[in-house]
């Protein structure tokens, strides 16, 4: 053995020179010291695979096999190692990094022979099948649904469900990296499973979501109608929160006409407007957004400036969104009376932004700038915001809105202005519904060949149908680039075709391929946003590498700008592969591409707080270009959004210095104060009670999130359409049920912080007295007056926004509470979800995010609204204004009025 050790040239000339007979033990040995001493037997490969060729075995492959391996030749290695694959896993342990790499290097050839249509090799599956009769072996579940969707093998999914019926890692079989037709196969294997093992609250999340994607919307129903009242109204809320408006149409459509209680939650929660006003409620309530902040900015803004304006109605929109506080835009009347134009448009369209879900009061809140008569328009810009108001205050069904736009749209033909606001309105109002009435109009106003209204009419055009894959509207619009004359109009129809192929993947990928193929820059461009939205959320190889390619290649800097920005949609579910592309393009020398990767990582990391994103975009606050100053702070609010504790984002605190020191500068640039005023602005969102978020508990994409921020995105264009922006915003508020009303103790909280529920620190009372004194306002309040009352929490600035003790315990100075009752409360950081509890009859405590309760998940922040729909006479919902109470009872009603009629 030492011999052989210190002499592997000897043993190897011998070895070919000995009889086969002699071979087998000397392979043995060579096998034996082959990792140690590989460095003096790799220049013999030749030799050996020669003596393989003359006289093959396991053994001698199995040693070259190994030598490749260490030599990194992985391909080699994987193809030697099929010759001795029944000794693979005799002659080395399962755990050595060789029989990983083998197995790894099977798995990918695999894949490959699966997506080229090869036949697969019997030693690979050979392999691959050991692998997963181990897994089995060993119960490791989650490995084993792993390899059974990486090779779309069913029958590897369907031992798994005989050997463990309930496992939870089934949740893995709606990878959005799955191909579209094993997925369906996929599912509906799933689907008749649970036939047969029955629907349990353990996998009602992974059903509701495969009936979903099947589209069995007759199931889904039927479920409705035999489950509890309970959950049946828990399940109506999640199905009208994560599905589209045509799936909820779908489903109440199937849901079998009774006299039943459940008909009654079906109608109310799938059909009238119960969820958005709850919502309603939950945003009015839980409002903490300074106003004196808002003030205060308003005042350092030079009102000569239009951008000026726009920084302004964005900022205040945001803060205010969904809240129905419209009290600021109301005090401000003195300030936005100098606004003209277009800005003016946009303070009024931004009051549809503050009263989201408050349709039903439309008319009476836009009363003083809503068109008096259908056939014309006296202002052009104020009641043309109105029109856009209402848009973003209405849903698709209102029939009413729809005859008066169509009628409008046809009186003022010859308006460019009046043609823009009611295009706008259009697509805001009409959103994914595929109307061929407005679609037929839009197009009208497109070919008009007008730049102001044909840029919107062809967005607007997009969002109507936006999804809808119609590829022969996208040909239609496409070919109207060649005839127009106005680049404004090409660059509105790149946005709307790329709405119109949002989702359809492969479908699309054709036009995709000769719109990046063009010589026209603008074409180019409408490909790269094709390319973006068709391929969201999917983490697509293919879509990634084409991004990347036109990034570095093109000589377009406008094309390298959006292809590092739609990296941030294709890789929205995959953000470690993203903050590794993204960092490459945010330290480059183009300011273009460094745009772009905030952009980018707005998508990816909306909401997290993520300390990596965070400090990447750390050196935008000094950019030297202001563009790329304004996507720092941009990406900086959406990252930081809902993050509102300074526990949990202490870099918050310094992109709050920056803004404000911005604002204040008066040499800063506008563009940049734009930007300043749209982080605070996503950084308060919704009354700090909103987060952005693009995937819903189903893991499904938010379509309208998803298209609200890429026209935001589309501010670069035309600053206006970052209103869009405000689609994005979902509540902080899980909405919960019991069938008991008179009981609203339902969650307990254990090992939870007080302070990291808190809101962030509000702009400070000294400075905020100094800047009022200023612009002479109101009294004054001394610096040192201030300190002391904050000292003391006396302040009366923040008396109001501190009433009300999170908990039920008053105890404020422990860090730490145990075991107690919340009765309703509103800020939850993602930290502490874990550490919530339910109750349930028996007053036991289940974790919050147990399997056992499908209901309770939640991302952020909880709202507990116990509702019980049972009786007439009853109060119906618990922690809800009187006023909207009065308006749930009326949908409840309205509710009880559809049940009859259907």
């Amino acid at each position: 053995m030492s011999y052989l050790s210190t002499m592997p040239k000897t043993f190897i000339t011998i070895l070919s020179k000995s009889p086969p007979s002699l071979h087998l033990p000397t392979i043995i040995q060579l096998l034996s010291i082959v990792d140690a001493q590989w460095p003096d037997m790799t220049p013999f490969i030749p030799n050996l695979k020669s003596l393989f060729n003359q006289n093959p075995s396991k053994e001698l492959a199995f040693l070259i096999s190994k030598l490749y391996f260490h030599l990194e030749n992985y391909s080699e290695s994987l193809k030697f190692a099929l010759d001795s694959s029944s000794l693979l896993f005799t002659l080395d342990h399962t755990s050595t990094d060789y029989v990983r790499t083998i197995i790894a290097s099977a798995i990918e050839k695999i894949k490959d022979s699966i997506e080229t249509g090869e036949k697969i090799d019997n030693r690979l599956d050979y392999i691959v099948q050991s692998v997963f009769e181990n897994t089995l072996e060993n119960r490791c579940f989650q490995e084993g649904i792993g390899l059974a969707l990486d090779l779309q093998s069913l029958s590897f999914v369907q031992r798994i469900l005989d050997t463990e019926p309930e496992t939870s890692m089934l949740v893995f079989s709606h990878s959005h990296s799955l191909p579209h037709s094993f997925k369906t196969r996929l599912l509906h294997t799933l689907w008749q499973h649970w036939q047969k093992v029955g629907i349990t609250h353990t996998n009602l999340l992974v059903v509701l979501k495969t009936m979903i994607t099947l589209e069995m919307y007759d199931e889904i129903s039927a479920f409705l109608a035999a489950t509890s009242p309970t959950y049946c109204m828990q399940t109506c809320l999640l199905l009208h929160t994560e599905c589209t408006h045509q799936q909820v149409k779908h489903i109440y459509t199937a849901f079998p006409p009774s006299k039943s209680q459940n008909t009654l939650i079906v109608a109310a929660f799938l059909k009238a407007n119960i969820v958005p006003l709850l919502h309603l409620a939950f945003l009015c309530k839980k409002n903490s957004v300074d106003n004196s902040a808002l003030t205060v900015r308003r005042t350092l803004l030079n009102y000569r400036y239009s951008i000026n304006h726009t920084s302004f109605a964005i900022y205040n929109a945001f803060c205010n969104a969904g809240t129905s506080c419209d009290g600021v835009f109301r005090e401000s009347q003195d300030w936005i009376k100098h606004a003209s134009c277009w800005t003016k448009m946009l303070y009024v369209a931004s009051l549809g932004v503050i009263h989201t879900g408050n349709g039903h009061k439309a008319s009476r809140i836009l009363e003083n700038y809503l068109p008096k008569s259908d056939t014309e328009i006296s202002s052009s810009y104020s009641e043309g915001g109105a029109l856009w108001a209402l848009g973003f205050m209405s849903k698709g069904e209102n029939v009413d809105l729809k005859q008066k736009l169509l009628n409008l749209i046809h009186a003022c033909i010859d308006s460019d202005v009046v043609l823009h606001c009611i295009s706008l309105s259009m697509g805001t109002a009409f959103f994914a519904t595929c109307d061929a009435d407005i679609v037929g109009s839009l197009k009208h106003a497109l070919f008009r060949d007008e730049a102001i209204s044909g840029f919107v009419a062809s967005i607007s055009i997009g969002l109507v149908c936006s999804g809808s894959g119609d590829m022969a509207l996208c040909n239609e619009m496409l070919a109207y680039t060649k005839d127009t004359k106005h680049d404004k109009i090409e660059q509105g129809i790149a946005i709307g075709v790329a709405l119109v192929l949002y989702g359809t993947q492969h479908k699309s990928l054709r036009v995709i391929n000769e719109l990046l193929e063009s010589s026209n820059a603008n074409t180019r461009v409408c490909g790269i946003l094709c390319l973006g939205m068709a391929y969201v959320g999917t983490g697509d190889k293919s879509a990634v590498e084409k991004l990347l390619n036109y990034s570095i290649t093109d000589a377009c800097d406008e094309v390298k700008r959006w292809a590092v920005a739609m990296l941030g949609f294709v890789l929205l579910r995959d953000r470690d592969l993203l903050l590794s592309l993204a960092i490459l393009s945010a330290k480059s020398y183009s300011p273009h591409l460094r745009y772009g990767a905030a952009l980018a990582l707005s998508v990816g990391f909306a909401s997290t707080g993520d300390a990596r994103a965070l400090e990447i975009i750390d050196a935008y606050s000094d950019d030297v270009i202001e563009y790329v100053q304004q996507a720092g702070f941009i990406a900086a609010g959406s990252i930081l959004s809902a993050q509102n504790s300074n526990e949990l984002a202490p870099v918050a605190k310094k992109w709050q210095k920056c803004s404000e020191k911005s604002i204040r500068n008066t040499h800063c640039d506008p563009v940049v104060k734009l930007g300043a005023t749209m982080f605070e602005g996503l950084y308060e969102c919704g009354g700090r009670n909103c987060r952005i978020s693009f995937i819903g508990m189903f893991d499904n994409l938010r379509h309208k999130s998803i298209v609200g921020w890429f026209l935001l995105e589309e501010l670069w264009n035309w600053n206006h359409l970052a209103l869009f922006g405000a689609w994005a915003f979902v509540p902080c508020a899980l909405i919960c049920v019991q069938e008991k009303s008179d009981d609203a103790r339902l969650f307990s909280i254990c090992d939870f912080k007080v302070r990291v529920a808190e809101y962030a620190e509000l702009l400070e009372k000294e400075r905020v007295s100094e800047e009022t004194v200023s612009v002479k306002t109101s009294a004054a309040v001394l610096s040192t007056t201030a300190r002391v009352a904050a000292a003391k929490g006396l302040s009366s600035g923040t008396k109001d926004q501190k009433e009300g003790p999170l908990l039920e315990s008053a105890v404020e100075k422990e860090n730490v509470v145990y075991n107690k009752i919340v009765s309703n409360f509103s800020r939850l950081p993602l930290s502490s979800v874990d550490k919530v509890m339910w109750s349930d009859a028996e007053s036991k405590y289940h974790p919050c995010l147990s399997d056992s309760d499908f209901g309770l998940r939640c991302e952020s922040s909880i709202c507990v609204v116990v509702p019980k729909l049972g009786g007439e006479e009853e109060n119906l919902w618990k922690e809800v204004p009187a006023e909207i109470q009065s308006e749930i009872g009326a949908e409840v009603e309205r509710a009880r009025g559809m049940i009859n009629g259907k």
